[in-house]
């Protein structure tokens, strides 16, 4: 009953912009071709490769043609490299050369196969770069707001993926069991020190982008359950890590409160479904305003995600085991418990799928 009344009062207090039911395409692919472009028609937003506008820039032309209003987001991995990297992906290619080069900034540990992390710690070691001392995560985001986010003036924000406040336990994950060595010396250092260094580096990133790109430019940040102060993403929501206790509802309220907080003027919270949940998805992010739904990634614009409510009438409420939002034709309803949802309109008709 706690969580219900946290999240109620969140949601109670927040005030209505009544937008517009939005959605958001998660372009992951360095190119895209047209009909690609053609098939993403219909996205109030698309998340797109650093590759992407230099390869494809036609492709996102006409989407910005077709709307104007289409916010362009440029995505970043900055912990992790795939080494080696893709042929198609130069850029990425050309960076991943160079940091091979630079054996000191490497963690040498793993997350993601095929992919290996960086140190985006405050205490990397610094190493001279053309008459100039930087560390890993100093470097990485002058060279991506030089050559990225300078050179395509058409962004509105960046999507930093795997920011992650804390990255001790990566040094005890799976296979990796030797620790964290954050400043190079060879021994794996606390997690107190490691952490703290790592949060200060991330902090770092975000700043000079939200420095560069001023007050209107986007800032999102992935995992949602990253406690920084900008928009957040959260990856096959529920992001269960939210609250990994939390065997009912599986993070639910957590996810529901978290996108409350940093959702807002000059944010964009998505919610990324998976094949198997997207309409629970769909619907939680019509409890709130100015959420946007993302289906899987690299997914054609689907004309069934229109839910086509029209404007908020309220905040949302509960009923029963159940959280409801009515609109002007009809009223959404979400159960966390059993990761359902349907859509009840005026006119009797009701959707479940």
């Amino acid at each position: 009953m706690m969580k219900k009344l946290v999240v109620v009062v969140l949601l109670s207090l927040w005030s209505l912009l009544t937008m517009a039911q939005r959605t958001i395409n998660l372009h992951y692919l360095p190119n895209m071709s047209q009909s690609q472009a053609e098939s993403y028609i219909g996205y109030d937003a698309i998340v797109v490769d650093p590759e992407t506008p230099f390869s494809s820039s036609g492709a996102l032309d006409q989407l910005l043609a077709e709307n104007p209003d289409l916010k362009i987001i440029s995505y970043i991995n900055f912990p992790e490299w795939f080494n080696p990297m893709f042929p198609d992906k130069p850029w990425s290619k050309k960076v991943v050369d160079f940091l091979n080069q630079v054996p000191e900034w490497w963690l040498r540990i793993s997350f993601w196969p095929g992919m290996q992390t960086m140190n985006c710690s405050a205490d990397c070691p610094r190493v001279m770069v053309n008459g100039k001392k930087y560390n890993y995560i100093e470097f990485m985001t002058e060279i991506y707001i030089e050559n990225i986010l300078k050179k395509y003036q058409k962004f509105s924000g960046s999507l930093l993926d795997n920011c992650w406040e804390k990255i001790f336990w990566l040094g005890h994950y799976g296979k990796n069991q030797s620790g964290v060595d954050i400043n190079g010396d060879g021994r794996a250092d606390d997690s107190a020190r490691v952490d703290k260094s790592w949060r200060k580096g991330m902090e770092y990133a975000l700043n000079k982008i939200k420095e560069f790109g001023g007050s209107g430019f986007i800032i999102i940040a992935n995992p949602g359950s990253a406690p920084f102060s900008v928009s957040t993403m959260f990856e096959d929501f529920p992001l269960i890590y939210a609250n990994e206790e939390d065997k009912t509802y599986q993070g639910w309220y957590e996810n529901m409160n978290l996108a409350a907080i940093r959702s807002g003027v000059n944010k964009l919270v998505i919610f990324n479904s998976r094949k198997d949940n997207y309409f629970f998805t769909l619907c939680s992010s019509m409890l709130l305003d100015n959420i946007y739904f993302a289906y899987v990634q690299n997914s054609k614009y689907d004309r069934k995600w229109q839910l086509n409510l029209g404007r908020a009438l309220g905040a949302a409420e509960i009923s029963g085991e159940e959280h409801c939002r009515r609109y002007e034709n009809g009223v959404v309803y979400v159960d966390p418990r059993t990761q359902s949802a349907r859509v009840v309109y005026t006119d009797g008709t009701v959707r479940n799928k």
